[in-house]
């Protein structure tokens, strides 16, 4: 991927939505079917709750039991803008307000949690000697008071050793059927040493890598203040600035030039590994993981995977184009086929209803894909709680849990912000801003628990490093 200097009222309505239906033959061909999506008034009563220690922005998570455990890339609330400590915390709640931080194992730097059978699970890398890093899957059968480490190939860590400062490590992600079937995947991809490989040519303007070669761009006009108008505005959900809209209309970037792989003398191995890789690691004794064989050699720009009453289900998206994501499927673990494939970038995956379902991120959108019974794929349209009501339009975070997906739809301010939720039969919709007074902040995550739903909104930040930011918490419970 180019690499670049940017760095509610109730919805009561029968909506005649249209689920597009993904057929898994070979020539995935799409057709259309006359199933409605009905959207209806929330079935939930909302409240709000000011915690006294709020959760700040944060990854994934993982129910055990009555708790819920969560990664966050700071200690406490979101602070004010200022820059997080490096390293993943993990943190717990018994209502999904209120959390306090527990430990990780030492050196690990976790990025996935699941869960089967009362045991929590991280995932995520440790140091490997050296430069080089190693996959880590941690078990706690306790509450995370105590860690035991399961036994991985050290696939990653031989990696980094052959080449130093020329691998992408991305997101691990594990998923549990029961205490003895798991799966975790790691994918990894080529980040070639471009400007040391094109040493004479200045590569400030940015490159994007293919599996044939590299493009290099000329000097990107962006400036700073543009630039950091346009990922504020991104943050927010609010519209781009129009300096920005005014650049980016003007064209695609100009290529300053081309080079094979061929020309660079990029080593073989390297090549391969442009697209990304994703390695596949399954467990039957719930103490030791092997490698799996995948159809399709899946690519390895982004990768998850999720268990529903179906089995596995591993979403794979490739690394140098992120236009289609592939799906494969697993009763335990062990033995894969495909199922099926999206356009888009992998979001989050999770179950809908015992079913599998997916966030698929586009070009346009955020789009929840279901599968049904006879592998065939339906969308759930979750923008049509708000259609016609707001300019809302874009999806933002998403998350599956046991009463469903939530999501959160971002308008042109933070005033028509949005909470989009599903249980897999029906779509509702709540508008934050009529549920708490003179929101000015900007929605730091959403959760969904066995009985409830959470949305947490962080207060304006007031610019005062001396006190915490203030957070809302918009808790839906079941009527």
């Amino acid at each position: 991927r180019r690499r670049a200097a940017v760095a509610g009222v109730s919805v009561v309505a029968l909506a005649a939505t249209t689920f597009t239906v993904i057929d898994t033959d070979d020539d995935r061909s799409t057709v259309e079917s006359d199933v409605a999506s009905p959207v209806v008034a929330t079935p939930y009563d909302w409240t709000v709750v000011s915690p006294n220690s709020g959760l700040g922005y944060s990854s994934d998570s993982a129910i055990v039991g009555s708790s819920v455990y969560r990664l966050s890339t700071a200690p406490g609330p979101a602070d004010d803008g200022r820059a997080y400590p490096a390293g993943s915390h993990l943190y717990r709640s018994d209502d999904g307000t209120e959390w306090s931080e527990v430990a990780l194992p030492d050196g690990l730097q976790a990025s996935a949690l699941g869960a089967s059978d009362g045991a929590l699970y991280a995932i995520g890398t440790a140091p490997a000697g050296g430069d080089a890093r190693e996959l880590v899957v941690a078990a706690s059968t306790d509450g995370a008071a105590t860690w035991s480490n399961l036994a991985l190939p050290a696939d990653v860590a031989d990696l980094e050793r052959r080449f130093p400062n020329q691998i992408s490590i991305g997101q691990p992600s594990i998923a549990a059927i029961d205490a003895e079937h798991l799966v975790a995947t790691v994918s990894v991809a080529a980040r070639p040493d471009i400007e040391a490989l094109v040493p004479e040519i200045d590569a400030s303007g940015g490159w994007e890598l293919t599996p044939e070669g590299v493009t290099l761009y000329e000097h990107d006009e962006c400036v700073e203040v543009e630039c950091a108008e346009a990922a504020r505005g991104v943050a927010s959900g609010d519209s781009e600035p129009q300096s920005v809209v005014a650049m980016r209309e003007a064209g695609e970037p100009k290529v300053k030039a081309t080079y094979s792989w061929d020309e660079l003398g990029l080593d073989p191995e390297l090549r391969e590994l442009i697209d990304g890789r994703t390695y596949v690691y399954a467990s039957t004794d719930g103490a030791s993981f092997a490698p799996v064989e995948v159809p399709g050699a899946p690519a390895g720009g982004a990768a998850q995977v999720s268990v529903s009453d179906a089995g596995f289900h591993l979403y794979t998206s490739p690394a140098a184009d992120g236009t289609t994501t592939s799906v494969v499927h697993s009763a335990d673990g062990t033995t894969w086929t495909e199922a099926g494939s999206f356009p888009g970038w992998v979001q989050a995956a999770g179950e809908l209803a015992g079913r599998p379902a997916v966030a698929i991120s586009g070009a346009e959108s955020t789009t929840v894909r279901v599968g049904q019974p006879d592998g065939t794929w339906t969308t759930l349209d979750l923008l049509a709680a708000v259609d016609g009501d707001s300019s809302a339009d874009w999806i933002g975070e998403v998350d599956f849990g046991p009463l469903g997906v939530l999501a959160t739809v971002f308008g042109e301010s933070v005033h028509d912000t949005f909470v989009v939720h599903s249980d897999g039969t029906s779509v509702s919709a709540i508008r934050i801003a009529d549920h708490i007074d003179d929101v000015e902040g900007v929605v730091t995550g959403v959760d969904v628990t066995a009985d409830a739903l959470m949305v947490r909104v962080a207060d304006e930040i007031d610019g005062d490093p001396t006190t915490p930011p203030g957070q809302q918490v918009l808790v839906g419970t079941p009527r």
